[in-house]
């Protein structure tokens, strides 16, 4: 039994990685056989997943149609549209009568549209020390045939010079087919309070035609550090009736579980009514540095001992200056320096 006719219901033009679909049209329930062979015009067989050349034994269904389809192979060719053919041959003419032939041409595959975005961890935890990644996906729609793309770093308010990311260059490759490639970038951690801050990675000079649809995607650095508040505490001490005392000051900040490293200025201040600098003590300035953890340090003062009967007398020690981010909660102490010397009541002789 012959067939009554073959179609292509997709068109004549197939895209290479697709497949070519020819429709049979018969009689239902009469059963065929018949020899489908392909002839390379212009393509050759390396154009085909696997060149065909088989008989098909079928019975036609009731839809009075069945669908019989050719592999087109995906290459990394640039290259013009090629043409071949199928040949449908029944098995009454001893498989050399051709009841049908039909005309098709496979057309070059394009590398279609590409795109970057940031991936769901586009917000990275800089963290206390080490490396984190953040990361960006590329992406391609549109099309299957195989391009380059280059992505390179680019600073935001993060900054290569500030150590705040490594800076990145990279050639991404699309095989044939794939649509999707992922692009890493490492974050270094620090203990520098400062708000977060961003970086951009950006899509440049994509080869086989590659259209860059979406050329930049931001990342952003989230700041986890956290200096905490610093406070000086009020101190006294006996003076002495010579040599020289050290006033101690403690500064101390709560544990808050980061406790980033800070530096802030301690300096001496006469009060009015006081003890004065240069005589009762001695005047100073100090830069104090908290580490990374730490929670007290202390600031002295030499106080001279005298044997001058006189009242307690007191000067102030300031905060100033605070560095990364820390918050003075209390910022000035008085130091009091004890009187010890006796006071002595002369009387006359009687």
């Amino acid at each position: 039994m012959t067939i009554t006719s073959v179609t292509q219901p997709n068109g004549a033009s197939t895209t290479e990685g697709q497949n070519a679909v020819y429709t049979v049209t018969g009689v239902p329930g009469t059963t065929y056989s018949y020899r489908v062979r392909t002839t390379a015009g212009t393509a050759s067989s390396a154009d085909f997943t696997n060149a065909v050349d088989i008989w098909v034994d079928f019975v036609m269904p009731a839809s009075g149609t069945i669908d019989i389809s050719v592999p087109i192979a995906l290459d990394s060719l640039t290259e013009t549209t090629e043409d071949f053919r199928v040949d449908f041959a029944n098995a009454g003419s001893g498989g050399g009568g051709i009841a049908n032939v039909q005309s098709s041409t496979i057309a070059n595959a394009t590398a279609g549209d590409v795109s970057i975005s940031a991936t769901g961890s586009q917000n990275v935890v800089e963290g206390d020390a080490g490396t984190a990644s953040l990361g960006f996906v590329i992406t391609r729609t549109n099309g299957t045939a195989p391009f380059s793309v280059t992505v390179n770093t680019a600073d935001g308010t993060a900054t290569v010079a500030d150590s705040d990311y490594t800076a990145q260059t990279q050639t991404i490759t699309f095989n044939a087919g794939e649509t999707q490639k992922f692009f890493s970038v490492l974050v270094n951690g620090d203990q520098q309070v400062e708000s977060n801050e961003t970086l951009t990675a950006n899509l440049t000079n994509a080869t086989n035609g590659a259209n860059i649809v979406t050329a930049s995607a931001t990342g952003a650095i989230i700041d986890d550090d956290n200096s905490g508040d610093v406070s000086i505490s009020d101190a006294q001490i006996v003076e002495g009736d010579n040599g020289t005392v050290q006033m101690v000051f403690t500064l101390s900040r709560p544990n808050n579980g980061d406790n980033a490293p800070f530096s802030i200025t301690a300096s001496t201040q006469d009060i009015a009514n006081g003890a004065t600098a240069g005589v009762d003590y001695t005047p100073r300035t100090e830069v104090i540095n908290f580490a990374s953890g730490e929670l007290t340090k202390t600031f002295s003062v030499t106080v001279a001992g005298d044997i001058n009967n006189e009242l307690n007398e007191s000067f102030q020690v300031n905060l100033r200056n605070p560095m990364n981010s820390v918050f003075v909660n209390r910022g000035t102490a008085t130091g009091t320096i004890l009187n010890d010397d006796a006071t002595f009541t002369v009387q006359p002789a009687s």
